[in-house]
């Protein structure tokens, strides 16, 4: 009675639409019984008059599928069985057996898992998945075939890289061609595959199950990758100096994509380093303050990432061109493209165009975020603190920051501290 037998068994009652059976392992313990359907199925030709299998093939794979089971409980002592029911059996077996037998395609994974993910943080993680699926040329892999040394390889994939400038897109819809210029070594790797092992250890805390002994994902090789070189800003994304950003609010262009690119990343930088998602997404502001929702954070901060900032008279001219007459949203860059993705690609590349005729250093929208933060630690002595919030990090807000209400005012004073370092169009 104490005893777990098992039996390959078909129900004739069934039948699948081709003819077939599936095979079913009955489990008897306690005199009670229950079903595990296996992925094995019998045809006509296999069975007896009566249902049951016959001597071959099929049978003695039924009789290896349940040595297995018989080996899974080889290892509890005949005092624990005494402890268990049929059913306890049942999830035993079943725990053990998905361990022997999980599969995930992790890029799969990934694209659902980055569908959960806030506006803001999706395409970060999109980038990141989109080149982890150029270094393996597949659009699948195993989770259980991801290792230390294959990450390594895709760190030195990625310093190596060629360039593509701000994800770009011409006019066809096309990616842009390449240019020959190197990624800085140690930033995207370091940026992607962190951003890749927070999507696998989320499939390690769906997947797995450490209260009842059932790790389908047990190892980490993430923990395990070593990064050849230091982190490096890429270039695209460095900090410009006080004249060059004096350069671009002064600068002068008759090109309209030029102009208008130019006039975002002043926007970009006078309202403390707002994200172009923000600007993009702004419904009309008719008072003197901008008040948001910081896309990329708003989802991490108890706070929601709310953010106030006065619009400065300074930014009056840019605002002015970037105005959506129509009245939908405070800027006009919707009407570029209905995707932000592309609006973003489309302004860099006009920002590049100007660069070239001028023959600067490339650098993207995002410098204006970088520069702003630099600028006003380093010029405007604006202490680091202060400049966290004025940027709306994500942070680590404690107990007093979810009660005390934020001084909209010490964010302003040090925006107009950094603003008044420059020379503005009307002074």
């Amino acid at each position: 009675m104490n005893q777990v037998t098992f039996s390959p068994t078909i129900d004739r009652r069934l039948k699948k639409q081709d003819g077939s059976y599936n095979v079913r392992i009955r489990i008897t313990f306690k005199r009670l019984s229950r079903y595990i359907p296996t992925t094995l199925y019998a045809f006509k030709n296999d069975l007896t008059a009566s249902f049951k299998i016959k001597q071959g093939t099929l049978l003695t794979r039924c009789y290896a599928l349940i040595g297995e089971f018989q080996g899974y409980l080889s290892g509890l002592s005949p005092f624990a069985l005494l402890q268990m029911n049929v059913d306890d059996v049942v999830k035993m077996l079943r725990l053990s057996s998905e361990k022997d037998y999980f599969s995930l395609n992790f890029i799969t994974w990934c694209e659902e898992a980055i569908q959960r993910k806030s506006p803001g943080a999706r395409h970060n993680y999109r980038i990141a998945l989109n080149s982890f699926k150029r270094f393996l040329n597949s659009d699948s892999i195993d989770i259980n075939k991801i290792t230390a040394k294959m990450l390594q390889e895709f760190s030195l994939f990625l310093d190596n890289e060629v360039k593509y400038h701000g994800n770009a897109i011409d006019e066809s819809g096309d990616r842009a061609l390449a240019t020959s210029v190197k990624k800085k070594k140690g930033g995207a790797s370091r940026r992607y595959i962190k951003s890749l092992a927070t999507l696998y250890h989320e499939a390690q805390f769906n997947f797995n199950n450490e209260d009842e002994d059932h790790i389908v994902i047990p190892k980490d090789p993430f923990a395990r990758v070593v990064f050849a070189s230091k982190p490096c800003r890429s270039a695209g994304q460095r900090s410009l100096s006080l004249g060059q950003m004096q350069a671009i609010i002064s600068a002068h262009t008759d090109d309209p994509g030029e102009r208008m690119a130019l006039d975002v990343f002043v926007l970009s930088f006078g309202l403390m380093g707002a994200n172009l998602a923000d600007l993009y997404s702004a419904a009309p502001v008719k008072r003197k303050s901008w008040t948001y929702n910081r896309q990329k954070t708003k989802s991490r901060r108890a706070d929601g990432g709310e953010m106030r900032v006065c619009v400065p008279d300074c930014l009056a001219p840019f605002l002015k061109r970037l105005e959506d007459t129509q009245g939908r949203k405070w800027l006009r860059l919707y009407q570029i493209n209905p995707d932000k993705d592309r609006v973003n690609s489309k302004l860099n590349r006009w920002l590049r165009r100007w660069q070239k005729r001028c023959d600067l250093e490339d650098f993207t929208l995002y410098a204006a975020r970088h520069t702003w933060a630099t600028i006003a630690h380093s010029k405007a002595h604006v202490e680091k603190a202060r400049i966290d919030e004025c940027l709306a990090h994500s942070g680590n807000l404690n107990m007093a920051d979810t009660y005390v209400e934020k001084d909209w005012d010490l964010l302003d004073e040090a925006n107009r501290m950094v603003l008044a370092l420059f020379k503005w169009p009307g002074e």
